[in-house]
């Protein structure tokens, strides 16, 4: 799933795989999409959570 911001960022989330910011940085690079800095971070606890039982977390 990817879904762009009003501050122009693009955020990318995989649900599974190897590599995969190896063949989102390739696919960007091909199509010659220009961008400032990347970041990957692993999946929360409530993201996990949230992809298992469609519910979020509660307090």
């Amino acid at each position: 799933m990817a879904e762009l911001s009003q501050e122009h960022e693009l955020t990318v989330k995989c649900t599974s795989g190897r590599h995969n910011l190896v063949r989102i940085l390739n696919y960007l690079q091909e199509q010659e999409i220009t961008f400032g800095r990347v970041y990957s971070a692993p999946p929360t606890l409530n993201d996990v959570f949230l992809e298992i039982t469609g519910k979020e977390l509660r307090d």
